[in-house]
């Protein structure tokens, strides 16, 4: 017996309605990380048999659902390089968009491009230097916000005008960006150091290690080496072996040759060397091994134009 305060007509067509979503919904289905590369989002179409894949984000909030007609719709964006020009050291699925310029103060190790873009570079210390430049010769000025940060990039790669890749392009740069800022350069540095100079400021090991870790390329091995400026090395010690666990997990990962951590004293003007990986690199390194995996380097303070210039000299060689 059914009671409802409807008529006939309404109460079977509500009937007909009423069939709980739980017993026609579908309770797996395939999903697809929102950062994963399109290439397996393509594979799961096109293998799984499945008419949809559901793209899920990080907490498995959804985030949009793709058929196989999404394969044929036009990709949406496109990339700029900055401060790196290989796709190797870009991110995920790089490989897969269109590149449409690249602004960059590193080695060449690009690839090629479908059609000819705009390439900015240049041997300066830094490529905010660069992307400063694309401001005045465009015509325009950066807001004082935007001439900070511009101004900040400046100093922290160049490490206030110390490094040796520093050039006078940089200063006449960042003599521009301060009145644009109105900040003191030097002050501006100086704070900038001491409030991030530490290896106690990173949440873990491995965020120390990959907060500026690049990949390189030589006679078919891969290496990365990451770098973090400090003030003494107190803290690296403490944290050595952590550090180390680090970048093991890290070659692993990424199937490196070797992985190394450059851990740079801006007081003294020289680094400590962490390396994972390639157990006869001490016999051509050059530089004095304290310990194993660890050798000291002074005077080194620049991975661009010091450091892994060396490294690469050293792959030619095996």
């Amino acid at each position: 017996m059914l009671i409802t305060p409807h008529d006939t007509a309404t109460a079977a067509w509500l009937t007909r309605l009423s069939t709980p979503v739980s017993l026609v919904a579908e309770g797996k289905v395939v999903t697809i990380g929102t950062g994963e590369p399109l290439y397996k989002l393509r594979q799961k179409l096109l293998v799984s048999g499945e008419a949809a894949v559901f793209a899920v984000e990080e907490g498995g909030t959804l985030a949009g659902v793709a058929t196989k007609s999404s394969l044929l719709a036009p990709l949406p964006f496109a990339l700029i390089l900055v401060d790196h020009n290989e796709t190797g050291q870009a991110v995920p699925g790089a490989d897969a968009v269109e590149i449409i310029e690249v602004i960059d103060h590193h080695k060449l190790g690009n690839s090629h491009s479908d059609t000819p873009i705009p390439f900015f570079t240049a041997p300066v210390g830094s490529t905010c230097t660069l992307v400063a430049m694309r401001y005045r010769d465009s015509g325009l000025e950066p807001d004082r916000h935007m001439a900070s940060l511009l101004l900040a990039g400046i100093l922290s790669d160049t490490v206030i005008f110390k490094s040796p890749t520093t050039t006078a392009l940089d200063r006449e740069v960042a003599r521009w960006l301060e009145s644009v800022a109105k900040l003191d350069a030097s002050a501006f540095g100086n704070e900038i150091f001491a409030a991030s100079s530490s290896l106690r400021a990173y949440p873990s090991a491995r965020d120390a290690v990959t907060a500026d870790f690049k990949i390189f390329s030589q006679e078919g091995k891969t290496i990365g080496i990451g770098q973090v400026e400090v003030v003494g090395f107190q803290d690296f010690y403490e944290m050595k072996a952590d550090l180390l666990t680090a970048l093991t997990e890290l070659r692993l990962k990424d199937d490196l040759f070797f992985a190394g951590l450059m851990v740079t004293d801006i007081t003294t003007e020289s680094s400590l060397f962490l390396v994972e990986g390639y157990t006869r690199i001490a016999h051509f390194m050059n530089y004095p091994q304290l310990e194993p995996h660890l050798f000291e380097l002074k005077g080194v303070m620049s991975r661009k134009k010091q450091m892994v210039p060396h490294l690469l000299r050293i792959l030619a060689k095996q």
